[in-house]
């Protein structure tokens, strides 16, 4: 896991950093809050859709296909929605 691309943005320029090269620290130390929070908040919403799931798996048993795929659902879209917008961090493909 921590060799994946995910972790190797070595000699790389984060992405939220990539277009000030050092003119506004103060903005880029806003933006960088401001994105850091925005995946904060999707982490938890996405903990508390599996929470969900899980306690649906549990209370409803053997019937779990039927009654609770409306709330996996919900849960694989937003997982969906978190993964296409990719890392904070962008990698070297060159």
């Amino acid at each position: 896991l921590l060799q994946s691309n995910r972790f190797s943005h070595k000699g790389s320029i984060p992405a939220v950093m990539s277009h000030y090269r050092g003119e506004d620290s103060a903005a880029l130390l806003k933006e960088h809050e401001v994105a850091t929070q925005e995946i904060l908040v999707e982490g938890a919403a996405l903990q508390l859709l599996r929470q969900e799931a899980a306690a649906c798996y549990r209370r409803e048993g053997v019937n779990h296909f039927e009654a609770c795929e409306s709330v996996v659902k919900a849960y694989v879209q937003a997982l969906k929605a978190v993964k296409s917008k990719g890392s904070l961090f962008a990698t070297n493909r060159e």
